[in-house]
């Protein structure tokens, strides 16, 4: 085996390791895990401004306003959902470009989009962040 082999069981000890780390709490997972059940629609303002909320604060996404992206997912809810309940990708392309009105500015927040899909289905939607992004970086350059 390759020291590139990505098995089930590698993941799993990685899983282990990291969830070891004081500073993780696997709580958090587990409550936006248990906040994303219990409201798996995206049609409701306050229900995608809860689960926007908390995923940008137990996740420290640094977004600093959140109304537009509540807006951007309540404006494509009914398709986001039909998207994510097929495990679809195209989910995250649908919701990762936020508008900011008065900055006159559009944001892509994919990986704000990918947390977001995978607290919906997570054995569908990988989350992409900046450890992610490195880690591809220097599995690009080690090849």
């Amino acid at each position: 085996m390759r020291d590139l082999d990505i098995t089930k069981n590698r993941v799993l000890d990685a899983e282990r390791l990291f969830f070891a780390d004081e500073r993780w709490a696997r709580h958090d997972i587990e409550a936006l895990h248990a906040l994303f059940s219990a409201y798996p629609k995206n049609t409701c303002s306050w229900q995608v401004l809860l689960k926007v909320t908390a995923l940008n604060a137990l996740y420290k996404t640094r977004i600093m306003n959140v109304s537009p992206v509540v807006e951007t997912i309540l404006g494509v809810g009914r398709k986001l959902d039909s998207l994510i309940s097929r495990g679809d990708p195209a989910a995250v392309d649908l919701m990762k470009m936020v508008k900011f009105e008065k900055r006159e500015k559009t944001i892509n927040f994919f990986s704000f989009a990918s947390k977001y899909c995978h607290f919906h289905k997570p054995d569908r939607y990988p989350i992409y962040d900046q450890y992610v992004d490195a880690a591809l970086r220097k599995l690009r350059r080690d090849k």
